[in-house]
């Protein structure tokens, strides 16, 4: 591109010096306009650029607007959900808790049964096996706040002998003994008397009955009497 001093100059070539300088003016000033004119179109190019661009922004804000409309739809049905699945498992809990009580009084009553059983049976039982006289009525009470299921005096080879027993549906675990013991242990110590250790059940596994024997203990059967 020619700067004006260089154009005048090739224009004076042809042209006179006034109107060389002339027709200069003319092409400087229409080529400034072409540049603005230029400047204008990229200007407007720019526009349109952000145009487009902020219409893309605006759909998409649109669009997270809808989605966390959505979310909001979707933690509030979750909230609602897990609302009603707390209730249930309110009314569960509490109908969990009435069937442990059932269940609860059904083996006390199951219990409570077995040794009024073993109250009548026991007396010929014990004496036709092993020698034991009951020589007062069984009874269930309380010793140093243990209670004790079945409890009586009776008469062996002649010498007083004390019965503390346990009646249990199942045994199968040893806990009982134990808890057998203990109590037979405060019997002996109240009374001064040999003490007869037994555990009346409908049923006793093979290895509970080795080891109750082994601890002295006597397992009886509901279908033995």
């Amino acid at each position: 591109m020619y700067t004006a001093p260089r154009m005048k100059e090739k224009l004076e070539t042809v042209f006179d010096k006034p109107q060389a300088e002339v027709l200069t003016e003319v092409i400087q000033a229409a080529y400034n306009d072409l540049v603005k004119t230029s400047d204008f179109n990229e200007l407007k190019e720019i526009v349109r650029d952000l145009a487009e661009a902020q219409k893309k922004t605006e759909t998409k804000v649109t669009e997270l607007a809808e989605a966390q409309k959505k979310t909001e739809i979707s933690v509030g049905e979750l909230a609602g959900a897990q609302k009603k699945t707390e209730g249930e498992i309110r009314l569960l809990t509490r109908e969990t808790k009435k069937v442990q009580v059932n269940l609860g009084g059904l083996g006390r009553s199951m219990g409570y049964a077995l040794e009024n059983e073993a109250y009548i049976h026991l007396p010929d039982y014990l004496k036709g096996e092993y020698g034991i006289e009951i020589t007062e009525k069984m009874l269930r009470t309380e010793i140093e706040g243990e209670e004790i299921n079945i409890f009586g005096k009776g008469r062996r080879n002649g010498a007083e002998v004390m019965i503390v027993g346990e009646a249990t549906s199942r045994l199968s675990k040893r806990d009982k003994f134990r808890q057998l013991e203990r109590k037979a242990s405060l019997v002996q110590d109240k009374y001064n008397l040999e003490t007869i250790k037994l555990i009346i059940t409908h049923y006793a596994t093979p290895a509970i009955l080795e080891s109750a024997k082994q601890r002295g203990i006597v397992i009886i059967q509901s279908f033995e009497w």
